[in-house]
C-alpha cells in the first residue's frame, strides 16, 4: 500500500471471548501488512490490557450508551488528532457513537457484526445503513442483514475469523504431554467445551448431556471439562452440584494454551443456541483434528463440509446426546472425524485469507476518499457498480477477466473467492489480481489469455473503434455457460437525444478533431440498449439481459414527456411480438432503464 492506512477499532464490551479475541487478532494481522491500528474501549475492559500487551495504542472512553455524546465527540477528536482513515466498530453501543463520530469527522465507517442473533429491523435502528461497509463473521449473518436490515448486497461481505493454522496444528503437539498437562487419566475419554460463560453458549445443555453420557456409559471412564469464565459461572457451579457431577466435570477457568487443550480432548462440543458467527472454537478444534459435535447456531454450518464434524439442531437435546454417545462408544468414529476435519478449514478460513479480504476493503475505502478529495470523478459512486457486483455475487464465477481493469475496483467488493486477471492499456499492477496484461483492447482480447467463467467490461466498449472484434474475441475466452457483463453510457435517454438534436453530439461524446490518436481516453462509439443487443446477438451471445441501476429514472421531469412516445412505441411492438425473444427485447427496450437510465449494464451468456 502506497499510503499508510490508519484504522480505529471501537469496542464497549468488558468481556473477553471470541469477539474480543477476533478484534485483537485482526488488528495484529493487518498491522503486519502495514496498517496502523488503534483501539477505543472502556477503562476496565479486558481487551484493553490485551491490546497494550501487543503494543496497540489504546484510548479509553466511557461508552455509556447509544447517545453518549461525550464519547461520540471524544472519538471524533481521536479521529482528527490521529488522522484516522477508517473507524471499525464492533458492538451495539460503540457502533452508534463510533459510526456517528466517523460521519461527523468525514472518514469511512465500517461495522463488523460478530453475532448471529437478528438485529431489530425498525427504521429507527438505522446506524448499520449509515456504514460505508459491513463485515460479518458468517454468510448467514450477511444474508439476514440484507433481508431484514435494508443493507445493500454490495456493501456487506462475510469475512469469517481467520485462524492461524501454524499455531493450531496437531503435528506440533505431543498428545500425551498435553493430557498430562491437564491431568487427564490414561484411558479416560475427555469431552470439552471452550466458551465464555454466557447464557447463549448453553453450558446447561452441555451439563445435561454430561449427565446423560455418565448414566448410559457406567462402564467407561469419562470426564468433562469447561474452559472459560463469565457471568454464568456461579449458576453453572450450582448446576454441577445439583446434577451430581462434581466428580465428572471440571471448570478450568480461562485457558491460554487452547491448542494443548484441544490436543488433549477426545471430543469437542459447542452447544450454543444463538449468538454465533462462524465460531472460532469450532474452527480451532477442526484444525487440531479433534472430533467435533456442534449445534447449527449462527453460521456454524459454513464450516460443515464432507462430513468433517457432526452438526446437530441447535434446539435438540436428543441429537446432542445421541451424537456424543456415538463418539464415546467408537474410537474409530472419533478418528474418522478427526482425519476429515482440518483440510476444509485450512483452505477456506485461514488468517491469511481473512487478512487479504480486509486489506482489500480498507484499500478500496481509502481509494474512494483519495478520489473524492482530488475532485476526480469518483467511479466508486457510479450507479453501475453495485449492479455489476450484484450480478457477479449471484453467479459466483471461479475465474474473471476484467477488461479494461482500470485501477481494480472490482475485487474488493466481491463477496466470494475468485481469481481475476486484468487487461488494461495503462495499468501495470493491481493488488489482488493474478495477472495484469497491458494491451489495447481495440484489437480484441489477447489470444494468450485463458478461458474464464465471466468477462467484465466496465466503461470500455464506448472507447473501442471495433466493438464487434472485442465481443467476438471475448466469446472465445468464455467458458460454456459463462457470462459477459458490459457497462457503458446510455445515449438513448431524452436529455442525450435533445443535446444530439441541438449540437450534433451526444453528452460525453464530443468532437475529437485534432485529438484523434491511439492511446488516449476517447469516447468513440455511443450506445443504446437496442444497438448493444444487436452487436451481442451477432457475436453469438444469448440470454441478453438489461439490468437496473440505482440512479434516478427519469432524472428530470421533462424527460417523462419526451420519453413517453418511445414507451408507447415499444409497448405496441411488444404486443405484436411473434416470439418470446421479441417480447423480451421490446420489454427491456421500453423499460425505464433503457429509456431514462444514464448507464447500461447488460449481461449475456455463452451457451455454445
Amino acid at each position: 500500500m502506497s499510503k499508510t492506512i490508519k484504522v480505529l477499532h471501537t469496542e464497549w464490551s468488558d468481556g473477553w471471548g471470541g469477539q474480543e479475541i477476533r478484534i485483537i487478532n485482526e488488528m495484529i494481522a493487518v498491522r503486519e501488512q502495514g496498517v496502523e491500528v488503534y483501539l477505543a474501549c472502556t477503562n476496565h475492559a479486558q481487551i484493553k490490557q490485551k491490546a497494550l500487551d501487543n503494543n496497540i495504542t489504546v484510548f479509553t472512553l466511557s461508552f455509556k450508551g447509544n447517545a453518549d455524546f461525550k464519547t461520540l465527540f471524544g472519538i471524533k477528536k481521536i479521529i482528527q488528532e490521529n488522522q484516522i482513515d477508517i473507524v471499525n466498530t464492533h458492538s451495539g453501543k460503540d457502533t452508534w457513537v463510533g459510526g456517528l463520530a466517523a460521519k461527523l469527522a468525514g472518514v469511512k465507517f465500517i461495522r463488523t457484526r460478530h453475532l448471529s442473533n437478528p438485529i431489530k429491523s425498525s427504521r429507527s435502528n438505522f446506524i448499520n445503513e449509515l456504514a460505508d461497509y459491513i463485515f460479518t463473521t458468517g454468510e448467514g449473518v450477511r444474508l439476514d442483514m440484507i433481508n431484514n436490515n435494508r443493507i445493500k448486497p454490495e456493501k456487506i461481505q462475510s469475512i469469517p475469523t481467520g485462524i492461524d493454522a501454524d499455531i493450531y496444528d496437531s503435528n506440533n503437539f505431543d498428545r500425551q504431554v498435553c493430557r498430562d498437562l491437564f491431568q487427564f487419566q490414561d484411558g479416560q475419554i475427555v469431552i470439552g467445551i471452550i466458551a465464555v460463560f454466557r447464557q447463549f453458549k448453553r453450558h446447561d445443555r452441555f451439563l445435561n448431556m454430561a449427565r446423560n453420557i455418565i448414566d448410559n456409559n457406567s462402564d467407561k471412564d469419562i470426564h468433562f471439562v469447561m474452559a472459560g469464565d463469565g457471568p454464568q459461572r456461579e449458576n453453572l457451579s450450582n448446576m454441577i452440584n445439583d446434577l451430581g457431577l462434581q466428580d465428572h466435570v471440571s471448570i478450568l477457568g480461562h485457558v491460554s494454551n487452547v491448542p494443548e487443550l484441544l490436543q488433549a480432548l477426545d471430543v469437542f462440543v459447542l452447544t450454543s443456541d444463538s449468538g454465533e458467527g462462524v465460531p472460532q472454537s469450532v474452527m480451532q478444534a477442526l484444525l487440531m483434528q479433534t472430533a467435533v459435535v456442534s449445534t447449527n447456531a449462527g453460521s456454524t454450518k459454513d464450516l460443515h463440509h464432507d462430513n468433517n464434524f457432526i452438526l446437530i439442531d441447535k434446539d435438540s437435546h436428543k441429537e446432542l446426546n445421541e451424537a456424543c454417545n456415538k463418539l464415546v462408544n467408537s474410537e474409530d468414529l472419533r478418528n474418522q472425524y478427526a482425519r476429515n476435519s482440518r483440510k476444509y478449514v485450512l483452505d477456506n478460513f485461514s488468517k491469511v485469507k481473512m487478512t487479504v479480504k480486509i486489506i482489500n476493503i480498507y484499500s478500496s475505502m481509502v481509494r474512494q476518499v483519495s478520489l473524492q478529495s482530488s475532485n476526480t470523478e469518483n467511479q466508486f459512486m457510479k450507479s453501475y457498480m453495485s449492479t455489476v457486483i450484484s450480478v457477479l455475487n449471484n453467479k459466483k464465477p471461479k475465474t474473471i477477466l476484467d477488461a479494461p481493469s482500470g485501477n481494480g475496483w472490482l475485487l474488493p467488493l466481491l463477496s466470494f473467492e475468485t481469481i481475476i486477471d486484468g487487461v488494461d492499456l495503462f495499468e501495470e499492477t493491481i493488488s489482488g489480481y493474478r495477472n495484469i496484461i497491458q494491451e489495447d483492447l481495440d484489437f480484441g482480447i489477447p489470444d494468450s489469455l485463458l478461458k474464464y467463467d465471466a468477462i467484465v467490461s466496465c466503461e470500455g466498449i464506448e472507447h473501442f473503434g471495433n466493438p464487434a472484434l472485442f465481443l467476438n474475441t471475448a466469446k472465445k475466452h468464455l467458458n460454456i455457460g459463462g457470462i459477459i457483463i458490459i457497462t457503458t453510457p446510455n445515449t438513448w435517454h431524452p436529455s442525450a437525444r435533445i443535446q444530439y438534436l441541438l449540437r450534433g453530439f451526444f453528452p460525453g461524446f464530443p468532437c475529437l478533431v485534432g485529438k484523434i490518436h491511439r492511446g488516449t481516453h476517447m469516447h468513440i462509439t455511443p450506445w443504446s440498449f437496442p444497438q448493444l443487443y444487436l452487436y451481442l446477438t451477432l457475436a453469438g451471445y444469448t440470454d441478453i439481459k438489461l439490468h437496473n441501476t440505482t440512479d434516478k429514472k427519469p432524472k428530470h421531469f421533462f424527460e417523462r414527456i419526451f420519453g413517453f412516445p418511445q414507451k408507447v412505441y415499444c409497448r405496441s411492438k411488444f404486443k405484436k411480438s411473434k416470439s418470446k425473444e421479441e417480447e423480451n427485447f421490446w420489454k427491456m427496450s421500453g423499460g425505464s432503464q433503457s429509456i431514462f437510465g444514464r448507464r447500461l449494464v447488460v449481461s449475456a451468456s455463452n451457451n455454445g
